[in-house]
């Protein structure tokens, strides 16, 4: 379960690290919107960051396409790498198995951005407080990254906004290094925008899961 843990807390940790550097002051365009959220997260401002993404239902959505995008590249993933025993099995058991933690993982996530945003001191180790640590490492992935707003596309009261993630030479910047993130965004009835979904999940399932597991080697927790 753990392994599972960590790719969800890494794809979040990919969404973060792709809000980073910027500058903004309104909000009256997708553009705006995304300067702005990068701004907040730059700050640790989750009340700020509010105003452009419900996480709850953003994290909600992230979980469910990414177990099931997981769910059916499992063979693809095992093929990969074919000593992990966490991608020994079917679509089918994935894809139960996603559901049956969902609430678990969905804990697992809140509760490390509470941390993150709370801008606490960080755990030492995993087994000290995993969700405090995990918040620690998230720091440490965002700080090795920057993302490039490659383009944004708006379809009247919908956009997608393309980022592409540098990571610089560090263990952390290579692990998130050339990824490609989709933001789906919806203009809100008051007129302001709101960042809904990751687009290309079944797109980031493969990078992600590099990421992931070269997080996991650089642990030291790899059998």
């Amino acid at each position: 379960m753990k392994k599972f843990y960590m790719l969800m807390v890494f794809l979040c940790m990919a969404l973060l690290a792709g809000c980073g550097m910027a500058q903004g002051r309104a909000e009256q365009t997708p553009e705006d919107a995304l300067r702005e959220m990068q701004r907040a997260v730059a700050q640790r401002d989750r009340e700020q960051l509010s105003r452009y993404v419900d996480l709850e239902d953003f994290l909600g959505r992230t979980y469910d396409e990414a177990g099931h995008q997981t769910a059916v590249r499992i063979g693809e993933l095992g093929k990969r790498y074919p000593k992990d025993p966490f991608f020994w099995h079917d679509t089918a058991f994935m894809e139960d198995y996603a559901k049956e933690y969902r609430e678990v993982s969905m804990e697992f996530m809140r509760q490390i951005l509470s941390h993150y945003f709370s801008g606490e001191e960080p755990a030492s180790s995993y087994d000290e407080h995993p969700t405090s640590w995990l918040s620690g490492e998230l720091g440490k992935l965002y700080r090795a990254s920057r993302a490039e707003v490659t383009e944004i596309r708006q379809d009247g009261k919908k956009a997608v906004a393309v980022l592409r993630i540098q990571g610089d030479e560090s263990p952390y910047g290579r692990m998130t290094d050339g990824i490609e993130l989709q933001l789906g965004m919806e203009q809100q009835p008051e007129g302001n925008w709101k960042f809904t979904q990751i687009a290309n999940i079944a797109g980031l399932i493969v990078p992600v899961t590099d990421g992931a597991e070269m997080f996991w080697t650089y642990q030291g927790w790899q059998e």
